[in-house]
C-alpha cells in the first residue's frame, strides 16, 4: 500500500510540475484557472527561493521510507 502511495505522490508531483510549466495553455479566457495558475507559479517560485522542502517531496520520501525504498537524499 505504501508503495502505491509513493507512486501516486510521484504522479501528483509530476502533474504539479507540468501544471506550473504548461498551465498557461489552459487558462486562456478562464479567470479562475488563470488565478490558480498564478498562485501555483508564485508558490513554486517561493519554495525554490526559500530553503524549505516542497510538501510533495516530503510526502513522497515519507511513503518511500515506509515502503522500504531508499528515498532520494536531496530535495
Amino acid at each position: 500500500m505504501d508503495h502505491a502511495l509513493a507512486v501516486g505522490t510521484l504522479v501528483v508531483h509530476l502533474a504539479w510540475i507540468v501544471w506550473v510549466i504548461l498551465g498557461w495553455t489552459l487558462t486562456r479566457g478562464r479567470r479562475v484557472l488563470g488565478w490558480l495558475h498564478v498562485g501555483s507559479l508564485a508558490y513554486s517560485i517561493f519554495i525554490e527561493i526559500v530553503p524549505l522542502p516542497c510538501a510533495l517531496t516530503l510526502a513522497e520520501a515519507y511513503f518511500e521510507r515506509r515502503a522500504g525504498i531508499t528515498p532520494y537524499p536531496q530535495p
